[in-house]
């Protein structure tokens, strides 16, 4: 399970391979860990449902990949 130093170590992560992500991912919502897509979409929704369909309710790290600055979007979840 992540905790809270794990949610940021994966922001860390994501933000150091943001560049290269942006590439293929630009504009798309990414569950991300480890360095890792492990799935993407249109929606921060859509693909927090297909994770918790397989992986179960966890903490999740899902961001949206853009190469401009946007501001924090916040979202329920049974983890905030």
């Amino acid at each position: 399970m992540h905790k809270r130093s794990d949610i940021e170590k994966q922001n860390k992560i994501f933000q150091a391979k943001k560049k290269f992500l942006s590439a293929k991912y630009e504009g798309k919502y990414v569950l991300f860990e480890n360095g890792k897509v492990l799935d993407s979409g249109e929606t921060r929704a859509e693909v927090a449902m297909r994770a918790y369909k397989s992986v179960g309710m966890r903490p999740l790290f899902i961001e949206k990949v853009t190469s401009t600055p946007e501001e924090p979007e916040t979202i329920w979840t049974p983890f905030t």
